[in-house]
């Protein structure tokens, strides 16, 4: 029953439809949804009205819900006269036409043949309908008030009905038999395992890099426009300019996402002749068979792209028929991608979502939603809050749905710039003082040693100049960052380049737990040239790079200042998420101050990557260590990085460097609204002025 929490309602429905999916369920006659809500809520809650929007949607639908509202005419002390306008609370359901059946909830035969009513209409037509249980409430809304108080007289046993003795027997009986179970109750040990929600995954794991000849086969497939087709003259263009970089080398953002829907939509086996070249088969690169993976990417306009980046289904001009890029790519056995635009909704969308990427199915699944602008995530509180931040914790229930939300402070105003990352990050389950396992202290003080051993040896393979050595110790860091990934209850990650999209999507099927995922993403970079990738950092051998370091594995701005190795040389050590990077390290070629100044970026905010960042400190030992980021100061990442920073320095680095390493933010000024709405103003604002204290004077050439 949604009660309080109507905000349950399309995740159900979500679960539902995932269900019928997977089953091949097309007429979607063998599972259906059931929702009981209270008379107060189903009026009162806009989210219901949501959900009925969606009863017909051909990506939303489950083939009719069942509505029973237990409708005891009041909303725990509010009387229907203040609580709706409507004369009945199932008047909202004739948006759709849903049939209400209104019946006396004291006749149980009534309420049996209502019931069943229903259940044969949703059956038959498909279509919602309503079971209007009109009731009363004895008691009070729990157990702690009274119902007199709430205005309502109760009957007592003056109208004859039963007699004072024979009520009292009758309450005293129901008594014992609740004493009874609970005596019983107390005998019993706890839980067995088999009671748990939901037992952990056992899906394949693969590393996320793959062979160049098979990702150029999946462009050319994607991006070939089938003939007899009549795509816009806009489009053919942009496709072919997107083939071209397939073999130019450098991918940008689109195309990089497309690669990784293409590569979890095919079966993967790594013995096919087709894919078998340029894959490693030593021990720290393994591949296994895979099959296909189910994809779903919904929201606000993304089948084309708020940006008009996507365009993952294509019109034809003549006929307006719809065409999806992905769903026949003519590489052997693949899963279904759905990429579907939705209503103007964010709570029952994120919602519904969230429910349909509980339910794999038999096989592997990645369900995304994207927000327009990753502002209008707000609208969806609800859902994040109880169910995507905590849903494991409190039910067991696990889910790697990805929440992809444009965040960016580009001059359009303060609902179109930020994300609201600080929201996100304040919800991470994570103590910034222990940033490893610590269910008690023996944990704790074996996974530090084991977080301090993994940065020696990363810090003396790179000192030896052994790249096989560096290679395999950064592995394996990475795979002990994984391990304190799986104790976190989800993921943040500003990304900011094609490349580790395509690892960060495919890490979320190819790993052995679900977490959700949300990402930053962005919006002037999807068409940034500086903003591309070498085909070769999404190849076999690469994976997602929590930091991107200067000059290392994933950094797709290598060799575009000339900056030799600054370890020792380096004043000033930058560490940064988002696009602010493409920013301050324009500014940093027009000064020539490679050497002076270290750029770095955090991909993966949380769970914080205290090893790496702490690798990175200690190759530059001499360095005053900055945060820079383009939100206010109270706002960003900076309130949950700073005390991280500190733990990892202080706890990982080298004995020699232990002390106490200062650090420092610059970010614009505390604010109550995360942008100006005034476009000249963010041109003139106090950026300029923080821009020029990180690099220098010249912010005007790229402004």
């Amino acid at each position: 029953m949604d009660g309080s929490l109507p905000a349950v309602d399309p995740v159900v429905l979500g679960m539902t439809r995932a269900k019928q999916d997977y089953m091949g369920n097309q007429d979607m006659r063998k599972v259906a949804a059931v929702l009981i809500h209270g008379d107060a809520s189903f009026c009162g809650q806009g989210i219901l009205a949501e959900c009925l929007q969606l009863a017909d949607l051909p990506a939303y639908t489950t083939g009719g819900t069942v509505h029973f509202v237990i409708n005891n005419m009041v909303g725990f002390t509010t009387d229907p006269r203040a609580a709706r306008s409507s004369y009945h609370c199932t008047n909202v359901a004739k948006v759709n036409d849903a049939p209400i059946i209104h019946v006396n909830a004291d006749d149980v035969d009534a309420v049996i043949f209502a019931s069943t009513l229903a259940a044969d209409f949703r059956q038959r037509f498909r279509k919602d309908v309503v079971v209007d249980l009109v009731c009363y409430r004895r008691e009070g809304h729990s157990e702690v008030t009274v119902m007199a108080t709430a205005g309502a007289a109760p009957l007592s046993t003056s109208t004859g009905l039963l007699s004072q003795e024979e009520a009292d027997e009758e309450v005293n009986q129901i008594y014992e038999e609740f004493d009874a179970e609970h005596r019983y109750s107390q005998l019993q040990g706890p839980c067995p395992q088999t009671w748990r929600v939901k037992e952990p995954s056992t899906r394949p794991v693969n590393i996320t890099g793959l062979p160049v000849s098979w990702l150029t086969a999946i462009g050319e497939a994607a991006y070939r426009i089938p003939e007899g087709v009549s795509a816009h003259a806009t489009v053919r263009k942009l496709f072919q300019s997107r083939r071209a970089q397939l073999h130019s080398g450098r991918i940008d953002w689109p195309t990089a996402e497309l690669l990784a829907f293409g590569s979890l939509l095919l079966r993967f086996d790594p013995d096919r002749e087709a894919i078998r070249t340029g894959l490693l088969h030593h021990d720290d690169h393994q591949y296994v068979v895979h099959p296909p993976c189910h994809v779903r990417l919904s929201g606000q306009d993304v089948e084309r792209g708020t940006f008009n980046q996507r365009h993952c289904i294509i019109h034809d001009q003549g006929t307006a028929i719809p065409h999806s890029i992905l769903s026949n790519l003519g590489l052997g056995e693949q899963s279904e991608a759905i990429v579907c635009n939705s209503s103007l909704s964010e709570l029952a969308i994120l919602g519904f979502e969230y429910g349909y990427s509980l339910e794999e199915g038999a096989g592997l699944a990645l369900t995304m939603w994207e927000a327009q602008f990753g502002d209008f995530a707000n609208c969806a509180q609800p859902i994040i809050d109880n169910f995507v931040a905590s849903g494991e914790q409190k039910w067991g229930n696990c889910s790697n749905l990805v929440m992809l939300l444009p965040h960016g402070l580009e001059g359009q105003g303060p609902e179109h710039s930020s994300a609201r990352p600080e929201r996100f990050l304040q919800l991470l389950d994570e103590d910034p003082n222990v940033l490893w396992p610590a269910e008690n202290e023996e944990l704790t003080e074996k996974t530090k040693r084991q977080a301090r051993e993994a940065v020696a040896n990363v810090l003396e393979a790179t000192a030896a100049g052994d790249a096989l050595a560096v290679e395999r110790s950064v592995g394996r860091l990475a795979v002990l960052q994984e391990s304190f990934d799986y104790c976190r209850n989800m993921l943040v990650a500003y990304i900011t380049t094609p490349a580790n999209l395509f690892h960060v999507l495919r890490r979320q099927v190819h790993r052995t737990f679900a977490k959700p995922l949300i990402i930053m993403s962005a919006k002037y970079l999807l068409h940034h040239r500086p903003c591309r990738s070498p085909l070769a950092h999404l190849a076999s051998g690469t994976r997602f790079q929590r930091v991107i370091q200067e000059g290392g594995s994933g950094d797709n701005m290598a060799g575009e200042d000339k900056a030799a190795d600054a370890s020792t040389t380096c004043k000033r050590l930058i560490f940064c998420s988002g696009k602010i990077f493409y920013e301050l390290h324009h500014a940093r070629c027009v000064r020539g101050l490679a050497g002076v100044v270290a750029l770095q970026r955090l991909e993966q905010v949380a769970p914080f990557p205290a090893m790496s960042v702490a690798v990175v400190a200690a190759q530059h030992p001499n360095a005053e260590i900055v945060w820079v980021q383009e939100e206010p100061v109270n706002m960003g990442p900076w309130s949950y990085v700073a005390p991280r920073f500190a733990t990892a320095l202080r706890e990982l680095s080298p004995e020699d460097q232990r002390q106490e390493r200062p650090l420092r933010c610059i970010a614009r000024p505390a604010a109550a609204s995360p942008a100006t709405p005034l476009f000249k103003v963010h041109r003139q604002e106090d950026i300029f002025r923080w821009v020029v204290t990180v690099i220098g004077a010249l912010w005007k050439v790229y402004c």
